[in-house]
């Protein structure tokens, strides 16, 4: 039987968006506690406002009462049910601590309806029009992990008074200012009758269910298929709070720890767990796991937290295949090309795609999340080195004379154009390889490595993100003594990433010193973004379009008091102490995807972590104290090359003999590469 994950989630960054199903849809066979069902034609009343108020435990918590805990400003129906979002008020005095509740998934979501607007036929609900969304406390008891109260029937005076406060007309709800207290006492008995059946019905649910279950039962699409091969989606708790990332990197923890394992007799916890995990997958005639995590992954994706590049490597291309449990042999081939570096501990369980949601979601963040690589042309190197055909001297153009002669017609010198040359160059790509790796012990078996996998995986995403984007940047191959520009009073340490290979701080402050531009220890002006601007090439200063600037966080602030930059709120886009978001953000890309904070000049600007605070040289003391001013970078994007040899690469690595511990080793192999001397500039000295 399928079912879907009724917890409430956090959707943003800073937790006060929240979302998930607040209604699922489901059959006679598939019912609430009450017995009672929804359809998709089920009357839900979803075009009747744009925004409902949310409550706690439907106003019925002692402390929190009927309190405004937020507004439910979206509600979407589809094959599963009805999925809602909604903000937490930040006003609201108890709002802080639901989103600590959310944190910890310890809500649900629980509709909200009015006795006189509800109809049913039988127990199958026809008509239910939401007026308020609440979210509720889940049971703590093991047998009661599936009894949150799916429905309920809302205290008319509570409704009234929560439309009023977000100003929404009472026509819809049929109760009006001259509404009788006759009639609502009415319904308040209802109501009351119904809460008495309801926690009837909990109580007998608590004592005959013996199983741990945390979510409700839904109805299949129509074309899945009758034979029971239906799928439990969220079948395993201990999985329920994962998503199909984090599912990947178990799956990639637990292939390697299982394609390490020793004699049975010596088996460790987690090695045990391990080959349990796959024991089960490959016996399940089902492929429950497999579902599972495609499931995941399909809706992820309709929610722009996965790439389209996934999908093709899934088994299963829509939640009808998932529930049909049409399984497709061609994905599995691909993925096992595509991951063919990956460990191999899990082949033959048909498990091979499941890296490749994990391995394609990092690179998209790479090639996205920081200023710096996502504002640079990115190119595959079939080769290394690999030379970059790029234009050089134009035709010359001459001014002639009318043709007046046959002689004229031939292709030699007496034609009356005179012949020119095409100048050609290069730019020679040459690869240098990266890499990190993160440890986690043995002792981590599944009871404790579970929780713990999100912070592994999203730690091991964003030291790489972090690594392309600083090499761009800081780059200086020089390891001589107070040489490299990012420790100009010693030595670098052999082994330090930003030896790879020359960046954009070098290219200016040591290779092409004309792109140098010094402030005088002054604060940013525009005058002086305009002077750099003009150490660029002409043609490219001109070319706003394709012009980035990038600074320090330090110098972003400075910016601020500048009268000439416009941030995103002085150009009429919400800023962050209204939305919540980075600017230009939204609850699905935000900390995914480098926005810039502003424009000066019509050119966009960016901040980056990677760029520290620096000496009057524009170059880094090894001693902190003596870094003390900003930098400002300003790039043409199209004038330059990042390439990649090979694209992120992630393998496990077992070290039980040695260490007793288990490695996730990341590696990298890319170039970067300038078209020519101006391309680039930077302004140093800033005080901030």
């Amino acid at each position: 039987m399928h079912a879907v994950d009724m917890a409430v989630k956090a959707i943003s960054p800073d937790g006060w968006r929240i979302g998930g199903y607040l209604v699922v849809f489901g059959n006679a066979q598939q019912t609430d506690l009450q017995g009672e069902w929804f359809t998709r034609s089920s009357d839900l009343g979803l075009d009747w406002y744009d925004r409902r108020p949310l409550l706690f435990e439907h106003s019925r918590d002692p402390k929190v009462g009927a309190a405004l805990i937020g507004t439910v400003d979206r509600l979407d129906a589809d094959d599963l049910g009805v999925w809602v979002e909604g903000q937490l008020d930040r006003r609201s005095r108890y709002a802080a601590q639901v989103r600590d509740l959310v944190a910890k998934g310890a809500l649900g979501w629980s509709s909200g309806s009015m006795s006189h607007l509800v109809r049913k036929r039988g127990r199958e609900i026809m008509r239910w029009p939401i007026c308020e969304a609440s979210v509720t406390v889940t049971p703590a008891e093991p047998r009661t992990l599936a009894l949150p109260i799916k429905t309920h029937l809302c205290d008319p005076d509570i409704v009234i008074d929560a439309f009023k406060s977000l100003g929404l007309p009472l026509d819809r709800l049929e109760i009006n200012q001259e509404t009788g207290m006759d009639e609502l006492q009415d319904i308040k008995q209802e109501i009351t009758q119904d809460l008495r059946h309801e926690i009837k019905s909990l109580f007998a649910q608590a004592t005959a269910d013996q199983k741990p279950r945390r979510t409700l039962p839904i109805e299949a699409p129509a074309s899945a298929k009758s034979d029971g091969s239906r799928v439990q989606v969220v079948g395993d708790v201990r999985y329920a709070e994962l998503s199909a990332e984090d599912m990947a990197f178990l799956v990639s923890v637990y292939a390697s720890v299982a394609a390490a394992s020793r004699s049975k007799a010596s088996l460790s916890p987690i090695e045990q767990t391990a080959r349990d995990f796959f024991y089960r997958a490959a016996g399940d005639p089902n492929r429950s796991l497999q579902r599972e995590i495609s499931a995941k992954a399909i809706r992820e994706h309709s929610r722009h937290q996965l790439p389209d590049s996934v999908i093709p490597y899934l088994p299963y291309k829509s939640l009808d295949a998932v529930f049909a449990n049409d399984y497709d042999e061609t994905s599995v081939k691909a993925a096992i090309k595509a991951n063919e570096l990956d460990n191999t501990g899990q082949a033959g369980f048909g498990l091979e795609w499941v890296p490749t949601i994990w391995n394609v979601n990092l690179w998209r963040r790479v090639r996205i999340s920081n200023p710096f690589a996502s504002n640079v042309q990115m190119i595959d190197m079939p080769s290394n080195p690999f030379n970059i055909p790029i234009e050089s001297t134009d035709p010359a153009v001459y001014y002639i004379a009318e043709g007046t002669d046959s002689s004229q017609l031939v292709l030699g010198t007496g034609n009356t154009i005179p012949l020119s040359k095409v100048g050609s160059d290069k730019r020679t790509l040459t690869a240098k390889k990266l890499g990190t790796r993160i440890g986690f012990s043995t002792e981590l078996v599944e009871d404790s490595i579970i929780p713990v996998l999100p912070y592994y995986r999203h730690q091991a995403q964003r030291v790489l993100q972090n690594y392309v984007d600083d090499t761009v940047v800081n780059g200086d191959t020089a390891s001589g003594a107070s040489t490299n520009v990012n420790f100009i009073d010693g030595t670098p340490t052999t082994g330090t990433s930003y030896l790879a290979m020359d960046g954009m701080r070098k290219y200016c402050l040591v290779t092409n010193t004309t792109q140098m531009l010094d402030n005088g220890g002054g604060t940013p002006t525009l005058a002086q973004f305009r002077n750099l601007r003009k150490t660029l090439n002409k043609h490219y200063a001109a070319d706003l379009l394709n012009l980035v600037y990038v600074v320090s966080w330090e110098v972003y602030m400075r910016m601020l008091s500048l009268p000439e930059f416009s941030n995103w709120g002085q150009l009429g886009v919400p800023g962050s102490n209204v939305t919540g978001l980075l600017p230009l953000g939204s609850p699905d890309t935000v900390a995914d995807t480098a926005r810039p904070v502003g424009v000066i000049d019509g050119i966009p600007v960016y901040v980056s972590a990677q760029i520290g605070l620096a000496q009057a040289t524009g170059k880094i003391s090894g001693t902190p104290a003596n870094n003390t001013l900003g930098t400002v970078i300003l790039f043409h994007r199209t004038r330059w090359f990042l390439g990649y040899r090979r694209h992120i690469d992630l393998q496990m690595l077992p070290l039980g003999v040695f260490s007793d511990t288990y490695q996730l080793w990341a590696t990298v192999r890319f170039g970067l590469q300038s078209f020519d001397m101006q391309s680039a500039a930077v302004l140093i000295n800033v005080a901030v």
